[in-house]
């Protein structure tokens, strides 16, 4: 068989074509074929040569059959030669015949052996052997292999085998073209595994993902979407949203289209089950290898349960906002330096709204922290803190208040702000001071009334004395006393009546100086025998204005009585001035009417401050009542004015009490 192979073309045998056309034909082929094979490779010009090989071999068969030349032409030797990729020739009995470089590098020259052996090491044909379905039907032939090397490497290789005729178109031998494709099919491996992974991350991923082509059809759909809204390859997507034959009105997807940028929105569609689902919505664009806009991706994220979540939230803070701002308490949120970060809207209309301002500065007009503070103590131990202060209002008026700091903890449990709540318990106050002014009345009636029994004891005794023995000094002695004893019993219930009750005011427009000159007429005597100077010093033209009568006169009685019994009990040894008394009306810059009653005697001790006010206080030791400065309080009050002091030890004492003169004028 070797001998009949070798005779073949030692003898001048040819490879021929029936027509240059045939061998035309068969290069297109093989150049379609095998550059289809390069498209893959990125080895274009090997289909080409190919084809040029081909054609070559055509063309050098056609002359040999018209000029009788060998097979061995120098030009298409040399081009057999140097094709890239393998060429090996083979007989009928699958030996190889003839063989290119790129051949005998790769597999050695192994002329005369079996392909089979060659290409694979084995002992028989291969099943489906191209070479020999090409000698069976003359046609051409392509399959894909896997061989191996002289070196032991596996090589992926695409056969293409085509008929080597002679001159009466018998199948002589095959031409057997085999490229090299292991880096391909590597390279198509690793796509593969790429894009499975691409899949599976497409697929897994959890929110809803589709393709969509300009006409908004659907292109792909991950599985999230096919399991919520089926598989719906080529419907319109907002056929299958919303029910709708046209596109939405200002639809994300036609904005990417449009301008080739990411859009998002909110919306909301309805399931195949009837299910409504909350949806944010990104439309990204894809581009095509010529850097076109030919697809948009949208990603869809249900939060359905998030928007509810946030429903109710939102909800939830606007019952706390409603129960934060209607609530009957000053709340305000502090931060480590007592900075107000949040306020209620009674916070707010009682002291202003004064955000970043610290508390202190806020509630009691300070420029330091308070001692004691609540707040502060709250934010070192993390527990509720209660105290009692007293603050000042947006007006200059004060409050008493019931503050109470509870702490605001993150999600750590870290004391972050701390939330005061302050009650206003200045109507408590007031009845405590009512309660305890009449638990003390009481008490302290019931010690002064005995002794002024007692006094009326011994004036009725003097009394009867006079009687019995007929003297008339006695007699008028022991009436003088039961006198006195009568009036001190009704100068206390009278106070008493004034401070128990609510007093109906009678208001009319008078001349306060006259009212001081009574006071001034009804005290003279009395200050002359005690020992004490009564001065009367009156603004000239003092403007009229609405008082009521009686109650002023209590004002300035009360004060006047109380500045004699002072510089009366003055013990003091080294006293060397006269004891003076005096009364001053005037009005101030502010257009207040201000009354003023000093005196020269021995003051008030400092820790007695302002409780001169709140309990019962008395310049006059056993004698007096105790309520002439609450009655007097009580008046400056009920005209919408104030009563202050002030005094020094050894030198003497003034009160004052301020009345507006608009609130006096207007007042009906």
């Amino acid at each position: 068989m070797r001998s009949t192979s070798g005779k073949i073309f030692m003898r001048g045998y040819v490879w021929t074509i029936a027509s240059l056309y045939r061998v035309a034909m068969v290069a297109v082929l093989t150049a379609i074929v095998l550059t289809a094979v390069a498209y893959y490779t990125g080895v274009i010009y090997t289909g080409l040569l190919a084809a040029l090989l081909l054609f070559g071999y055509g063309a050098a068969a056609y002359q040999v059959r018209n000029s009788g030349m060998a097979l061995d032409f120098p030009g298409v030797d040399r081009f057999f030669q140097r094709v890239p990729c393998y060429l090996s020739i083979q007989d009928r009995d699958l030996r190889i015949i003839r063989v290119n470089r790129l051949f005998r590098q790769d597999f050695g020259q192994r002329i005369g052996e079996h392909c089979y052996k060659v290409y694979k090491g084995a002992d028989e044909a291969c099943p489906d052997c191209p070479v020999l379905k090409t000698f069976e039907d003359g046609q051409t032939h392509t399959t894909q292999e896997s061989v191996i090397t002289k070196d032991g490497r596996k090589v992926e290789i695409i056969v293409y085998t085509t008929p080597v005729k002679d001159e009466e178109g018998v199948v002589m031998g095959v031409m057997e073209m085999s490229t090299n494709i292991t880096e391909v099919k590597q390279l198509q491996q690793e796509i593969e595994a790429k894009r499975q992974e691409y899949q599976n991350l497409f697929d897994r991923v959890p929110c809803y993902l589709s393709t969509l082509d300009r006409e908004f059809r659907i292109l792909r759909v991950n599985e999230q979407f096919r399991k919520e809204f089926g598989g719906k390859v080529g419907e319109f997507c907002h056929k299958i949203y919303y029910g709708r034959d046209t596109v939405c009105p200002d639809c994300h997807v036609a904005k990417t289209f449009e301008d080739g940028e990411i859009h998002s929105r909110e919306k909301t569609v309805t399931k195949p089950d009837g299910s409504e689902a909350r949806l944010i919505v990104y439309a990204s664009p894809i581009h095509d290898e010529k850097g076109e806009l030919s697809a948009v991706m949208e990603m869809a994220t249900d939060i359905t349960e998030i928007k509810a979540l946030q429903d109710k939230l939102q909800e939830t803070q606007a019952r706390f906002q409603q129960l934060f701002e209607g609530v009957p308490c000053y709340i305000s949120i502090q931060n480590r330096d007592l900075k107000i970060i949040d306020a209620n809207q009674r916070f707010k209309d009682h002291f202003g709204d004064r955000p970043g301002t610290p508390c202190y500065e806020v509630y009691k007009k300070r420029s330091t922290a308070c001692p004691e503070c609540p707040v502060m103590m709250t934010f070192e131990d993390g527990l509720i803190h209660t105290h009692e202060e007293k603050v000042i209002n947006s007006d200059g008026s004060s409050t008493d208040m019931l503050v109470q700091s509870s702490p605001i903890n993150d999600e750590n449990g870290d004391c972050t702000a701390v939330m005061e709540v302050s009650t206003d318990i200045g109507e408590v106050k007031h009845l405590q001071r009512e309660l305890t002014y009449m638990g003390l009345t009481v008490a302290v009636m019931a010690h002064r009334i005995k002794n002024i029994l007692m006094g009326l004891e011994g004036g009725i005794f003097v009394v009867n004395t006079g009687f019995e023995d007929g003297d008339h000094d006695t007699l008028g002695k022991g009436w003088k006393m039961i006198e006195r004893n009568v009036g001190r019993v009704s100068a206390i219930v009278k106070d008493l009546l004034y401070c128990s009750k609510e007093r109906q005011m009678s208001f009319e427009l008078l001349d306060p100086g006259t009212v001081l000159c009574n006071v001034h007429e009804l005290f003279h005597d009395r200050a002359v025998r005690d020992g004490v100077d009564l001065i009367l010093e009156l603004q000239n033209d003092l403007p009229d204005g609405q008082f009521d009568r009686d109650a002023l006169h209590s004002l300035i009685t009360n004060l006047v009585t109380n500045a004699i019994d002072a510089c009366v009990n003055d013990s003091r040894e080294n006293r060397t001035e006269q004891h003076r008394v005096i009364i001053k009306a005037n009005i101030d810059h502010r257009e207040n009417y201000r009354f003023e009653v000093s005196d020269n005697g021995p003051g008030i001790p400092g820790h007695v401050g302002e409780s001169v006010f709140d309990d019962f206080f008395s310049t006059k030791g056993r004698e007096g009542t105790g309520l002439g400065l609450l009655v007097a309080n009580k008046v400056a009050a009920e005209h919408a004015g104030t009563i202050t002091f002030e005094s020094l030890e050894n030198i003497g004492t003034t009160f004052r009490a301020v009345i507006p003169r608009k609130t006096a004028v207007d007042t009906k």
